[in-house]
């Protein structure tokens, strides 16, 4: 508020009040008259509710007038003196106003103006949720009140808000204030990090918990498949038959940062047996069909420490007996089937733990075909 503050000494004797008057620069009109009704009162400020046409960066010219009362006359008026009121705080030029910002929860956003005037500036970044119906004062993040402000961690409940700021130019006591433009920003759900299945072979009729690894929010994992033979019950996966499932993971994502995330699809297989040997061919378990003399790499995996041999039909298979194996070093042979057919192939552990007994692998139907 405009004002200017007058003080004339000591009280005038007698005096029953006082008149102050003001004059144009000159001194030539009278503009305003303001009552002073205590005698002991020997100041005035003058704003404009006592004289509505006070203006910045103008001069005055002031006389006092002492009211007499009863038996006694007015004062002749004082000498004049002269008081300029300081020049008002110029307008605020916005260079560059904040642009809209884009980001992913987790990140912050940066919001910056350009702003010139002709006294100090100051800066009040503001915040609403509403569409701009409600503002408030930033209360988090960084340069809050600077050039340039960042907001902290994001997360998506902040998604349609609106950012300003208001910029204040004082000079000579006045100040004046005007608001940029209004940023709009955005921010879209988070991915999470890969999500990996780690279990990848079970046995036939026994349920086997799947596990996942990976994923960044926390929430529950699920599996889904779509393979005929196989069935999911929460994180137990089972199937009946000699073969494998392919398997999909799902972590949920939360409501303010992350996405869902899926695995990629992984096959989960199923062997026969009891798990304490198994045998693969050419790199690949199950009932398969092999040409005749085809030379067959066999790999028989064991769970203890022994020798295993390979049995076709009841008899062993040439080089494929009395072969050392450990869990970490499975035995291999090469197998040439002597016939067409069906044969019947198994493999026995001998453990070098002679306190445990002889362990068979499950007994697998290889098809044997022509060679053309």
């Amino acid at each position: 508020m405009k004002s200017i503050d007058l003080t004339w000494g000591s009280a005038t004797a007698n005096a029953t009040g006082y008149l102050v008057r003001i004059y144009n620069s000159a001194g030539t009109s009278l503009l305003e008259s303001i009552t002073v009704s205590s005698a002991a009162t020997t100041s005035q400020s003058i704003t404009s509710s006592q004289y509505a046409s006070i203006a910045d960066g103008t001069s005055y010219k002031f006389a006092i007038v002492a009211l007499g009362g009863g038996e006694y006359l007015n004062s002749s008026e004082s000498e004049m003196i002269s008081i300029s009121t300081n020049s008002a705080a110029g307008s605020i030029s916005i260079a560059t106003q904040p642009q809209a910002a884009s980001k992913i929860a987790l990140q912050s956003a940066e919001f910056s103006v350009s702003a010139t005037g002709d006294g100090t500036l100051s800066y009040q970044w503001q915040v609403s949720s509403d569409s701009g119906t409600v503002w408030s004062n930033v209360t988090s993040g960084t340069g809050g009140t600077s050039a340039t402000y960042t907001t902290a961690s994001l997360e998506t409940t902040a998604n349609g808000y609106l950012y300003r700021v208001a910029i204040s130019n004082t000079k000579n006591g006045s100040t004046s204030t005007t608001n940029s433009d209004e940023a709009l920003l955005s921010v879209a759900f988070a991915n999470q990090a890969p999500l990996v299945i780690s279990t990848l072979e079970g046995r036939t009729e026994v349920a086997l918990t799947l596990r996942a690894s990976g994923g960044s929010s926390g929430g529950a994992i699920s599996y889904t498949t779509s393979t005929e033979g196989c069935t999911i019950n929460g994180a137990a996966i089972t199937r009946t038959t000699y073969g494998s499932c392919v398997v999909i993971a799902t972590r949920a994502g939360n409501a303010t940062v992350y996405n869902d995330v899926q695995s990629q699809a992984s096959t989960v297989r199923f062997l026969l047996g009891d798990g304490n040997v198994d045998l693969t061919f050419d790199g690949q378990g199950g009932d398969l069909a092999f040409e005749y003399q085809a030379a067959i790499r066999v790999v028989i995996a064991v769970v203890e420490s022994g020798k295993v041999q390979v049995l076709q039909d009841g008899r062993p298979v040439p080089g494929c007996t009395a072969l050392k194996a450990t869990p970490t070093a499975p035995a291999v042979c090469l197998w040439k089937p002597s016939s067409f057919g069906f044969p019947k192939v198994t493999a026995i552990l001998t453990p070098n733990n002679t306190a445990n007994p002889p362990r068979n692998s499950a007994v697998f139907s290889v098809r044997i075909i022509p060679r053309y």
